[in-house]
């Protein structure tokens, strides 16, 4: 005998109400992250095509400084001292192929962010050319694309910041004899909103892990709800009305007891109940 279903203490309609509303704050926080990183993504790869610059320039009191790696004048090797004259085979290499690999990131990684967006967008207003499935794969790939984004903006931000606290220890030791009056060196690019760009990478991976992981959850929590409600028998029956004669259909021959009337054959000598 089925048991009548049992009151559900734990999904109740204030509890609901509860987890759609934080989700729904969830999803627009997340969206306006987002974007909020799409705009300083763009920011950064202007910034990062700033450090393209390869001059020396002096505004004022400030050295704006090109990224390159130049030949030491001495190095050691297995504890021999080696020195070099700079000046005749003095050799240095710009950073240009970090620096157009960060911007490219930025760049494309601000697009992929954007194609989430719109994809998710166009399945929550109820086009069926997507699924959740495919949202959920894409916001996967996001996830690789913004740490991938975050790890080659560190390896270029910490470049920046080495030189420039290199330089700037340079000029404070000099002090009297700092004939230009240096008191700051900076890159020709921000660094700072580099490093902001990547922490905010960060993030919205997270961010994006997290609401794919919910969305499929709720997804799946309202399904299971509705398949409940399906499956539940009218009120006032034990029995639905589609399943009270299925009893009176088996494998075996009918019993005539209750005064049936139909003829035991159907007159191809097969047994009558054969025409179920």
């Amino acid at each position: 005998q089925r048991l009548p279903p049992q009151p559900d203490t734990v999904h109740t309609p204030s509890t609901k109400a509860a987890m759609n509303k934080f989700h729904f704050v969830f999803l627009v926080a997340t969206r306006l992250v987002c974007l909020g990183y799409v705009a300083l993504a763009v920011l950064g790869f202007l910034e990062a095509r700033e450090l393209l610059n390869g001059a020396y320039e002096l505004r004022g009191k400030t050295l704006y400084i090109p990224l390159e790696i130049c030949q030491p004048s001495q190095f050691t090797v297995d504890g021999t001292t080696i020195t070099t004259d700079t000046n005749d085979v003095g050799r240095c290499q710009t950073l240009d192929y970090l620096v157009n690999a960060c911007a490219i990131s930025l760049l494309f990684s601000a697009a992929a962010v954007l194609i989430y967006l719109v994809v998710d967008g166009l399945l929550r207003m109820g086009m069926r050319s997507f699924n959740r499935s495919s949202v959920a794969g894409m916001g996967l790939f996001l996830l690789f694309i913004l740490i991938q984004t975050a790890v080659c903006i560190y390896a270029l931000w910490s470049q920046a910041r080495f030189w420039t606290d290199y330089f700037n220890d340079v000029y404070d030791a000099l002090e009297s004899e700092n004939s230009y009056g240096i008191d700051n060196v900076r890159t020709h690019g921000s660094s700072f909103i580099l490093m902001l760009a990547g922490i905010l990478a960060i993030v919205v991976a997270g961010l994006v892990f997290v609401d794919s992981i919910t969305t499929l959850c709720f997804r799946r929590g309202k399904s299971d709800d509705d398949d409940v409600t399906l499956k539940q028998p009218p009120s006032g029956s034990d029995t639905p009305a589609s399943m009270k004669h299925l009893d009176s259909f088996n494998t075996s021959e009918p019993d005539y007891t209750n005064g049936s009337q139909e003829p035991s054959s159907d007159g191809n000598g097969n047994p009558a109940w054969s025409r179920i």
